[in-house]
């Protein structure tokens, strides 16, 4: 997997991205227009480089992103505590 901001900035993510909102131009969360597609599972919790996407709008985008945010950091902790040492 490309580092976080090296995938977004791929021909192929753009297509993808583009083609999404084409297809769902309103967003999932509150039916405004939508601006960015999402990926539903993080890619920083999980979530494929090919997984399902979301239209959303930018205000939705990051509340959802800065709940994420914390999951992910938390999750990185537990994982980094679990390995042997």
């Amino acid at each position: 997997m490309l580092a976080r901001g090296g995938y977004y900035q791929t021909s192929s993510w753009r297509a993808r991205s583009q083609r999404q909102l084409e297809r769902f131009p309103l967003c999932a969360a509150c039916g405004g227009r939508a601006r960015i597609a999402d990926h539903v599972q993080p890619r920083g919790l999980g979530g494929a480089d090919d997984g399902v996407l979301q239209s959303l709008c930018v205000r939705c985008h990051n509340l959802k992103s800065s709940s994420e945010g914390g999951k992910a950091s938390k999750a990185k902790r537990e994982a980094s505590r679990a390995e042997p040492k």
